[in-house]
């Protein structure tokens, strides 16, 4: 049991605060956190440390570490959409706080519901990801859609799984966009 220092806690965020020997998150001390250097990156809305960078769960006495994640870089990637949850450090993505094998100098966000880097397309299904090596170079040609000589890539919006349409031959094939008039 954990006695609250009611005359010197303070409110971090919505939803943490501290006392004098305590970090709390929804009323609960958390245990894995370094106390003197945690704070709240208003920016980029997540708990961090000297050490680290945690994300909440449903756990009541930890948060979760972001694994892999330099605290002093790691930010949210600025997308025209709030759905996709993709973070960056200094040298790596992440997804949903996940380390990915995306190469950060050439990993691209041009198809905001495909990314793809100078080997993969990252395909997102709800909560998870997987990577999926392409042939030759990557169009793009929407928003949702690209493709490489042998494979297209769709993605409808956030709530819809990747697609992939396997062809010999991408070039003999004809595409209409119903969003272009």
């Amino acid at each position: 049991d954990v006695t609250t220092d009611v005359k010197n806690f303070t409110v971090i965020s919505k939803e943490f605060g501290k006392d004098s020997e305590h970090i709390y998150y929804t009323f609960i001390p958390i245990k894995n956190v370094d106390y003197a250097s945690f704070y709240w990156d208003e920016k980029n809305e997540l708990p961090k440390d000297k050490r680290y960078v945690y994300f909440p769960t449903t756990e009541t006495e930890t948060l979760e570490i972001v694994k892999g994640a330099d605290p002093v870089t790691y930010e949210k990637v600025d997308l025209e959409t709030s759905c996709l949850q993709w973070y960056k450090d200094k040298a790596h993505y992440f997804y949903n706080h996940i380390k990915t094998d995306a190469d950060i100098e050439t990993m691209s966000f041009e198809c905001l519901y495909l990314q793809f880097d100078k080997k993969y397309v990252f395909l997102i299904d709800k909560e998870t990801i997987k990577k999926k090596a392409y042939k030759d170079s990557i169009v793009i040609i929407n928003k949702n859609m690209l493709r490489d000589s042998q494979t297209f890539y769709f993605k409808a919006e956030c709530d819809s799984s990747s697609h992939l349409i396997l062809c010999k031959d991408v070039s003999s094939l004809k595409y209409y966009d119903i969003n272009e008039h």
